[in-house]
């Protein structure tokens, strides 16, 4: 318990400590992408200005010597539908105003009271001027409607001071005024920065907070202390009692401003705690694993004996117990070895006697299949065989044409069902007897009907098992198209499906009802259907399509009354 302790001890240092490099590193990447937004939002301020310079006709407005025509209503006007327009360019911009070298404002609006001494009485304005700066930021104000706020939440403008000069001789001719939206100018840093810090400050050059976001802190000086100080850009300081962790950086496009991000210390030591106490559980449960071990260890030595018990009353009952696994090296593993082999001898001699009498009963099944053969040779299909061909010959010789044709098909369909030589024959071979035996149905019946056959030409040498197709067709005719006692139409489709083969035969006849179709698969049914021409049915063909292919490939039946069937399946292609 003490190794593990201290050991934990150890994890759980190296992890804070880790952790706290984690949290900064967290907070630099989360401080590069709030300081990379602001610099885009401030880049788009100073794009505005720039466009404002090169406005030609606003450089010769500007540009006027006569002061006269600073009160001109007309040059006004025209100053401040160029001005306006950036305006409606930009959701960020409320207004923008152009004043001269003496701060008079070139509006007609606001060359009014009271908005005149609001310009003359802005005092971040002033401040602009006598520093000599070309561009810079105001504090948050209510700018230009009011600058007498003294609530913070109240001041939702912060306005761009810009100098304007000439383009040619770098003459200063006045000033731009850009009045931003706060919220609008901060709204990527208040979404950005909830996903790491608890609070962001924006302060300016005089360490005064331009905006705050995340939980409000009562102890502002603190923050703006850290702002001002050289040195590190990552600090932990206490703030309203609590440790937080300071992050600082300043805006490249706007260096007088910083960003500083903070991180409530409590929740990062908090996961540290976490660790430490998944530590201390691992510790107990590596305890209670070292019982278990040593349960298990004990286990091992009395489990052997046990299980040779086990064993023999098994054998005593006539029961073949299992092999025993030896896992030890000592008088045990002789007795189980000893015990494995006298089960061992038992069994192969009674697997012997068994073999012994199997071959007793091959040999007498093979007496009784010789004497099945002998009865069959008396009666020989090729002798059938011979004789439909004598019949043939005589009826070619009397000119019947039709007996010889009937007889032609009836020879062709005898042979390929007597032929033992071959389990499977092409497509084309497969619908030649069914024509065969189409042929002769229509000697039979006086029923009109017609086959379609429908076949990809590449599968006519395609293997298919015999007389597959041909038991289907007379199902269709005699229970789909004779009782319809009128015209009819089979349907006999054939073609690739991917890597299978569909194979469907339709008749339009009178259907099968509901009640025997769910039944149709059962086992009498399937034996009932066995009629036929060569005895094979329904039930031999769904047999030897699995036996062929396998218990996916089956016979499937659909059927509607009154309107015919559709009997098909599936063979690998």
């Amino acid at each position: 318990m003490i190794i593990i302790l201290a050991i934990a001890s150890s994890i759980s240092w190296v992890y804070n400590k880790k952790l706290i490099e984690q949290t900064g590193t967290i907070a630099d990447q989360k401080m590069q992408i709030i300081t990379m937004d602001m610099d885009k939002e401030i880049a788009t301020i100073l794009g505005i200005c720039d466009n404002l310079r090169d406005n030609e006709e606003l450089q010769q407005l500007m540009n006027l010597e006569d002061e006269t025509f600073w009160n001109d209503y007309s040059t006004m006007k025209k100053i401040s539908d160029i001005l306006q327009k950036s305006v409606y360019a930009y959701t960020s911009v409320t207004s923008i105003f152009a004043t001269n070298l003496d701060k008079q404002i070139c509006d007609p609006l606001y060359q009014i009271y009271p908005y005149r001494e609001i310009i003359a009485d802005y005092k971040d304005f002033d401040e602009f001027i006598a520093s000599g700066k070309f561009n810079a930021f105001s504090a948050p104000t209510n700018f230009p409607n009011r600058l007498d706020s003294i609530n913070d939440i109240e001041k939702s403008e912060i306005t761009f001071f810009s100098q304007y000069m000439s383009n040619y001789n770098f003459k200063l001719f006045g000033y731009l005024l850009i009045n931003i939206n706060k919220e609008q100018l901060f709204r990527d840093v208040s979404q950005t920065h909830k996903k790491v810090f608890d609070f962001t400050y924006i302060i300016d050059e005089k360490n005064e907070v331009i905006n705050k976001f995340g939980t409000p802190l009562q102890e502002d000086d603190i923050i703006r202390a850290f702002g001002s100080r050289d040195g590190k850009n990552h600090e932990i300081l206490e703030i309203n009692g609590e440790e937080y962790y300071l992050i600082r950086q300043s805006l490249s496009a706007y260096p007088d401003w910083k960003i500083i991000g903070g991180i409530a210390y409590g929740k990062v030591k908090k996961d540290s705690t976490l660790i430490l106490n998944i530590v201390y559980i691992i510790g107990i449960f590596s305890v209670l694993a070292g019982i278990f071990i040593a349960y298990l260890l004990a286990k091992k030595i009395t489990d052997p004996i046990i299980e040779i018990n086990r064993a023999m009353t098994q054998f005593e009952e006539r029961k073949w117990p299992r092999h025993l696994n030896a896992n030890t090296e000592d008088e045990l593993k002789s007795l189980v070895h000893g015990f494995n082999h006298m089960v061992d001898q038992v069994k192969a001699l009674l697997e012997q006697v068994h073999k012994e009498h199997e071959e007793k009963i091959k040999v007498e099944v093979n007496s009784l299949e010789l004497r099945l053969e002998l009865l069959q040779a008396q009666i020989n299909p090729h002798f059938i065989h011979n004789t439909l061909n004598a019949v043939k010959y005589l009826a070619l010789l009397k000119g019947a044409e039709d007996i010889r044709e009937i007889i032609h098909s009836f020879n062709l369909l005898l042979r390929a069902s007597i032929s033992e030589a071959r389990d499977f024959v092409s497509i084309n071979e497969e619908l030649e007897l069914v024509d065969s035996y189409i042929n002769i149905q229509r000697y039979r019946y006086d029923n009109d009907f017609q086959v379609l056959y429908n076949l990809d030409d590449c599968l006519e040498r395609t293997q298919i098992p015999k007389l597959i197709l041909q038991p289907i067709v007379e199902n269709s005719l005699f229970h789909g198209i004779i009782p319809k006692d009128r015209k009819g139409t089979i349907k006999i489709s054939i073609f690739a499906v991917r890597d299978k083969i569909l194979i469907s035969v339709i008749d339009d006849g009178v259907g099968i009802e509901s009640d025997k179709l769910e039944s149709i698969f059962s086992e009498n049914l399937l034996q009932n259907s066995n009629k036929g021409f060569n005895n094979i049915g329904l039930k031999n063909i769904n047999t030897r399509l699995k036996l062929y292919y396998g218990d996916d490939y089956t016979l499937q039946i659909e059927s509607s009354v009154g309107k015919g069937t559709c009997v098909w399946f599936y063979i690998p292609k």
